[in-house]
């Protein structure tokens, strides 16, 4: 898989093997919070967890009413760019001929993307509770369990999110 950077026209990736580019069709599927309460809750955090006030209790009611409807709507559009964005890829064949796919992150829809990822991700850490790797045993439990392909999907996600933030920080020039 080949990234590059051109200011004008975006991120554009060819040479995604089949696999890989499946796994980025996957991002609204493991974005999506619909029917799956503690995504919601991830996504969705009031700005005081635990209110302890009538005061705080007001200032969430506030973001309820004022914020929330406008993140959710957000979200959902991030979502709908990826989606949307996959749609115009172009299928190949490599040599061996097997299918490769081709497509342009426009420069405008950059931020969109890292929001998509990051809510897949997200999601994906609420569904399958991956652990945070600080032992063997941790390891070992993940890599024998059915979260370990989940896992590896989210750390695919997660690299994809560095190409981009990378763009976003304006630490990648043309043809880079």
């Amino acid at each position: 898989m080949t990234i590059q950077y051109d200011a004008e026209v975006g991120l554009r990736f060819s040479h995604v093997p089949a696999e890989y580019f499946q796994l980025l069709q996957q991002i609204p599927l493991h974005g999506d919070t619909s029917g799956f309460a503690p995504g919601e809750r991830r996504l969705h955090q009031s700005p005081i967890g635990d209110p302890s006030n009538d005061e705080d209790d007001e200032i969430n009611e506030d973001w309820r009413e004022h914020v929330l409807p406008e993140m959710i709507e957000e979200f959902a559009r991030q979502l709908d760019v990826v989606s949307d964005d996959l749609k115009t890829a172009e299928r190949f064949e490599d040599r061996g001929g097997d299918d490769e796919y081709g497509f342009v992150i426009p420069a405008d829809h950059i931020e969109r993307w890292y929001g998509a990822l990051n809510q897949a991700r997200l999601v994906m850490q609420e569904r399958y509770r991956f652990p945070e790797l600080e032992t063997d045993e941790e390891i070992q439990e993940l890599l024998s369990s059915d979260r370990f392909g989940p896992f590896l999907i989210s750390r695919f996600y997660t690299e994809i999110q560095g190409f981009l933030l990378k763009v976003m920080m304006g630490g990648m020039t043309n043809d880079e």
